[in-house]
């Protein structure tokens, strides 16, 4: 059948050439037309696996319900300056917020807004909230005071009466504890409002009130509502890309924009390190580097494939002409692509660049047949039907068994694995077919016309020299070989699985160091599972499953609805509301831009008496609380002192520079006491009342559903790791889901995947081999070098520290589907020639140009910057190479050794 098919298509091509071209050039015309229009690009890793398998279908509910959760995250490493790293994250946040206008990105989260929250009161327990009432209730004297200081001297005036020795030595008969905190935040209050006038008169910038108040409160950055680890080595600015899903780059244009912000930040502070991960910045990562790699790779191989081919041949048109056919098989194949699936994904986007080093080898083998009937002195139209109806029937066979082993993919449980087999497997075909029709066709014109110059008579066949020497000594061959495998044998070790998937990105990456640095640093990586609850209630009872968990290192952070809605609020606003009472009675005075310098140097006049007082009676006090008061006072009056001697000397210079900071300071002021107030005499805290970046992280869009987020304590790019965090997540509640879920599940299933496409590879090509040859010595002939040449990259892959992993394993069904290929070629030319010899010296140099071909196209992937896409063109080239050996050196011995040396 196949054979009746060549011969058809030969009469064709060589009977009517420009017919064939005309067709082919229509047909790539109609390609470029079709894949512009309608092939679109599905770069979300999601989208390799089918939406109805279970743990998909459970996480793209979760996006339909919570919308987007996969964030980019800017890490700004604390290093002992929790303040500076506040100025980088609110540096960051400044720059990116127009990015929200230009349509980039759509949320910025670094900072739960505390005012918002009531600052945390209703969090507090009810025993607390007591206490800070009851002081609100003994104190409405002091809270009036407070609240109508408009200036700098008046406040100062303030803190002389309120440090005066008397009255704190009163208070100390009454509410002492109260008394002692007002007096400890007090003094750091005061330390504040001296700090803000010295800096206005140096001409410096004067910090935001609250800011400072914040820093000297001694709270962690969480407690200040930061968005940080737990240990206080890494604050984070969470960052919401928009995504387009039909380009190649998802996120590319949001990132670049975020990466030239934060690139403006380093400029303004160089000596804070700070970078971006989080899932979608590995994905566009890869994504990038792996368009790149590719891009570079298929130029590469193209430009080699075409080198090689003139070294063989010694021709120039000839190569072009075989890779103009490739590159017409390659375009039908993406207009294939886009009238059937439709799209490319992240996976199958790789088609092309493994299509150069696959298609191209029934193109030599064809050329090199036909070269060798015009080196014998046939015509064109002649040798080119000689070689379609000989040479083609193990071309034909070929393709069908490379084919077939794409094909079996059609068997596994991953979509992107069953995509990428059959655009690769109708790609093969359709190579088969341009180099069967259209290469002959252009053969026929070019060459015909040169057969008519005389430029073909002195055509000589494709050769390899010592091929055929080898196979006419065959015991030696198969000697050597023996020892060298069976010496490999003795310290044969088994090829190691690499599942870390980070080690595959490409070496250096930002996204990495940082992913690495969260996850043997802190607590909190960027990946998490969700646990979605039909109530808040039910919410609870997952948080105290996974307490127990935190007990054990298995889960690190834990984020839950109740950790921005606090318990018990009814009760606690009734405590709130007496405190309110009293709260809203003091008038808030308007902040004043006038300075009285003389006014203000009386103040602090006032005041250094007022210390002075205090360090004598701290004096005559022999405990230790006392000498600490005394380190603390004996500063603050030197301080004094300066400032009194500047402000004298500098007059109305000096009340021109603190007049501004003056009237935005206590401006500051006035509206943290009305926030104070507020937070006082508000609502609950509910579903309704939250702020909307707080609301999306944890209430589903229609308010019916509630999220708990945990992370993994454990580096979960480890396998172990993460078998043992899905595991427990999964006894928790097995309807988890999240990014590592996604992982584990789709790593498992590519892993099983890439087993089962080599085994029913297989089985595939031993049953076209048999459909082919019908004999099952020559099919056992046809697999030796195959079966071999896995053998000895088996043995190779240890020594040349190889480890197999996601993205080589794929190697396996495609060494199976090239290397068949040799063997075929050898056995039905030893079937036509009976001679070893001439096997060796013909057949044996194509598939040796052949497999060096393949070699290129796949090697020049070894180079690549991403490791995973190295590792696959590294374990091809290994391969390609055991492959070779086997074919050109192994088989044609054997043939000789088994068939006897030929006497004719």
């Amino acid at each position: 059948m196949l054979l009746k098919l060549l011969r058809i298509l030969g009469h064709w091509a060589t009977r009517h050439p420009r017919q064939v071209i005309i067709v082919y050039v229509i047909a790539a015309i109609a390609s470029a037309i079709c894949t512009v229009a309608l092939l679109q690009f599905k770069t979300d890793q999601n989208d390799l696996v089918a939406a109805d398998v279970e743990y998909n279908r459970r996480y793209l509910r979760l996006l339909e319900e919570f919308s987007d959760l996969e964030f980019l995250y800017v890490v700004i490493q604390v290093q002992d300056n929790p303040e500076r790293a506040i100025d980088v994250a609110e540096a960051v946040v400044e720059e990116l917020t127009p990015l929200i206008d230009e349509g980039h990105i759509k949320t910025i989260f670094h900072r739960i807004p505390l005012e918002s929250m009531g600052y945390g009161l209703l969090f507090q327990d009810r025993a607390a909230l007591e206490q800070i009432v009851g002081w609100i209730l003994s104190n409405r004297e002091l809270l009036v005071s407070l609240g109508g200081i408009d200036r700098f001297d008046r406040l100062i005036g303030f803190f002389s009466a309120a440090f005066d020795p008397e009255k704190l030595a009163e208070s100390e008969d009454g509410d002492g504890g109260t008394q002692k905190d007002f007096a400890e935040w007090g003094f750091r209050f005061l330390d504040i409002a001296i700090s803000a006038i010295e800096s206005s008169i140096e001409g410096k910038t004067v910090p935001r009130l609250e800011r400072e108040i914040e820093r000297e409160s001694g709270k962690s950055l969480m407690e200040r509502g930061y968005l940080a680890t737990e240990n206080g080595k890494f604050l984070m600015v969470e960052v919401l890309p928009a995504k387009d899903t039909t380009t190649l780059e998802l996120i590319k244009e949001p990132l670049l924009a975020v990466r030239a912000a934060l690139d403006r930040v380093e400029m303004k502070f160089p000596e804070v390190e700070f970078g971006l991960t989080g899932r979608p910045v590995f994905q566009a990562d890869e994504m990038m580097t792996t368009d790149a790699d590719m891009r570079k790779a298929t130029i590469f191989a193209l430009a080699g494939v075409f080198t090689l081919f003139v070294i063989f041949f010694r021709r120039l048109v000839r190569p072009f002409l075989a890779i103009l056919a490739l590159g017409i098989a390659i375009l039908l194949t993406f207009a294939v692509v886009s009238l059937t699936i439709g799209y490319l994904t992240l996976l199958s986007i790789v088609f092309a660049a493994m299509l150069v080093g696959l298609g191209i080898d029934f193109g030599i083998h064809l050329v090199a047949r036909y070269q060798e009937e015009l080196a014998a002195g046939r015509d064109v139209p002649h040798a080119i039907q000689v070689a379609l109806v000989t040479t083609g029937v193990g071309i034909g066979t070929g393709a069908f068994t490379t084919a077939a082993a794409f094909f079996t993919t059609f068997f596994i449980d991953f979509a992107g694995l069953r995509e990428l087999g059959f655009i690769a497997g109708v790609g093969v075909l359709l190579c088969f077919l341009s180099m069967v029709t259209l290469l002959p066709a252009l053969l026929v014109l070019v060459d015909g016309r040169a057969n008519k110059k005389g430029d073909l008579r002195r055509m000589k066949a494709l050769s390899v020299p010592f091929l055929d020497k080898l196979a006419d000594r065959p015991k030696i061959v198969l000697g050597l070989l023996l020892v060298v495998t069976l010496g490999a044998l003795a310290k044969f070790e088994k090829p190691r699985y690499n599942p870390n998937l980070l080690e595959l990105q490409a070496q250096g990456l930002e996204s990495v160091k940082y992913e690495m640095m969260l996850i043997e640093e802190s607590e909190r990586a960027t990946w998490y599972v969700n646990f979605v609850a039909n109530n808040i209630e039910d919410t609870t009872t997952i948080v105290e499953k996974l307490k127990t968990l935190q007990e054990k290192d298995i889960v690190g952070a834990i984020e839950g609805p109740y950790d921005v809605i606090p318990p018990n609020q009814p009760e606690k606003l009734e405590v709130l509301a007496r405190g309110a009472a009293i709260a809203n009675t003091v008038e808030l005075a308007r902040a004043s831009n006038e300075v009285d310098t003389e006014a203000l140097s009386e103040s602090l006049d006032g005041l250094l008496d007022a210390v002075d007082d205090l360090q004598s009676m701290l004096a005559q006090r022999d405990d230790e609380e006392s000498r600490a008061a005394l380190k603390m006072f004996d500063p603050l009056a030197d301080r004094l002192d300066a400032l009194q001697v500047r402000i004298e000397e500098g007059g109305d210079a000096a009340a021109a520079k603190i007049a501004p900071v003056q009237e935005r300071w206590f401006t500051e002021w006035s509206a943290m006491l009305g926030k104070f107030r507020g937070a006082l005499d508000r609502g609950p805290i509910n579903v309704e009342t939250l702020p909307e970046i707080l609301r999306n992280r944890f209430v589903s869009k229609k308010r019916d559903k509630f999220l708990v987020y945990a992370y993994p304590y454990k580096d979960i790019w480890d396998e172990e790791h993460m078998n043992e965090f899905i595991d427990e997540m999964a006894k928790i509640s097995p309807e988890v889901t999240g990014t590592p879920v996604q992982v584990y599940e789709s790593t498992w299933r590519m892993r099983d995947g890439f087993i089962k496409a080599g085994l029913y590879s297989l089985i595939a090509v031993f049953f076209l081999l048999l459909l082919d040859m019908r004999h099952l010595g020559r099919v056992a002939l046809a697999m030796v070098p195959l079966v071999i040449g896995l053998f000895w990259l088996f043995q190779a892959l240890p020594f040349l520290g190889l480890d197999f992993n996601l993205a080589n394993f794929f190697a396996v069904p495609i060494l199976i589907g090239v290397g068949i290929d040799g063997g075929v070629h050898v056995v039905h030319r030893y079937r036509e020639s009976k001679d070893h010899a001439e096997v060796g010296r013909t057949t044996c140099a194509a598939v040796t140009l052949s497999l060096l071909t393949t070699m290129l196209g796949f090697g020049a992937m070894s180079f690549a910057s991403h490791q995973g896409v190295a590792s696959l063109g590294q374990t091809m080239a290994a391969g390609l190479v055991c492959l070779l050996l086997s074919t050109v050196i192994l088989l044609p011995a054997l043939l000789a050794f088994f068939g006897g040396r030929n006497k004719s």
